[in-house]
């Protein structure tokens, strides 16, 4: 719990100043586990959307001893050298800040570490994508809603997308803003896997400011 912390502090001394806006955290809950379900613009997305957590982490997580885990790529422990700095840091921390491999094992991984009042931080877009619509989404994020029966909070990150530690350095003045919108629950299987996908995302996409052309 120690070494955790002092990365959670590390990683906010590094990154709180490239929040420009953190809005919506009065729509998270205080007392459970839940979702954040959020767009995939830059690399350091994850380590945003730490250092935009960190005050309400530490009031209201840290005492009941819960922590946030990233549901990602599997290849990313075997790839570091090929990332930003961001994901550098998320690969070998990732225990210590909660990593999860996007694959079944890490799947029910994760819908018991939400049942046990976690929370599970997905992209369900699946890779990094900087333009002017979502990329279609990963059923993942509908599967650990339905079967967690936890709340999903829709996000919005933006700013300057990153590819690159040269990117990173280069666009290190450009802020970034994270939107976290009012959650809700898909509590039921009355749609199907894609349907309750498209209601995700498309809660993501008032978020973020993008269309999603696959709904229908």
């Amino acid at each position: 719990m120690f070494f955790y912390k002092v990365i959670h502090w590390i990683i906010y001394f590094l990154f709180k100043n490239q929040i420009a806006e953190i809005s919506g955290l009065e729509n998270l809950p205080k007392d459970r586990g839940f979702i954040i379900a959020a767009n995939h613009e830059t690399a350091y997305d994850p380590l945003i959307v730490i250092t935009a957590l960190r005050n309400f982490l530490r009031r209201y997580f840290d005492p009941m001893k819960k922590k946030i885990y990233f549901l990602g790529n599997t290849g990313i422990r075997y790839k570091i050298f090929r990332y930003s700095i961001a994901t550098i840091l998320v690969a070998l921390f990732g225990e210590r800040i909660g990593y999860l491999p996007a694959n079944q094992t890490g799947l029910i991984r994760a819908i018991r570490l939400l049942k046990q009042n976690h929370i599970v931080v997905i992209f369900p877009e699946g890779r990094q994508n900087d333009g002017k619509q979502l990329l279609r989404g990963r059923r993942g994020v509908s599967v650990l809603a339905l079967l967690s029966i936890k709340e999903i909070i829709p996000t919005g990150c933006f700013g300057p997308s990153v590819f690159s530690l040269r990117e990173l350095i280069k666009h290190w003045e450009e802020k970034k803003r994270v939107i976290f919108n009012p959650g809700f629950y898909l509590d039921s299987f009355d749609e199907s896997v894609d349907a309750a996908t498209n209601i995700i995302m498309q809660a993501i996409s008032k978020a973020s400011n993008k269309d999603y052309p696959f709904s229908h």
